[in-house]
């Protein structure tokens, strides 16, 4: 199995390979700024949508949210 680098703290890990791009070690730290990252990408890219029809595209998204509060 190969290692891959953390995009945060720089060290070595084991990916999980059910997870397709696997970035961040599990450390709480990296974890934390991959929650910091996803939010900021996700209302980058929502900027312009109205709130009432903006919530429809993040039901499905609604698990992993809660995870990264």
């Amino acid at each position: 199995m190969s290692t891959k680098i953390c995009a945060c703290c720089g060290q070595t890990f084991q990916p999980d390979p059910r997870v397709k791009n696997h970035t961040f070690c599990s450390a709480p730290d990296c974890q934390k700024e991959r929650c910091k990252k996803w939010r900021q990408m996700i209302v980058s890219d929502n900027a312009n949508i109205p709130i009432d029809i903006g919530l429809v595209g993040f039901l499905p998204l609604a698990r992993f949210a809660y995870a990264c509060q």
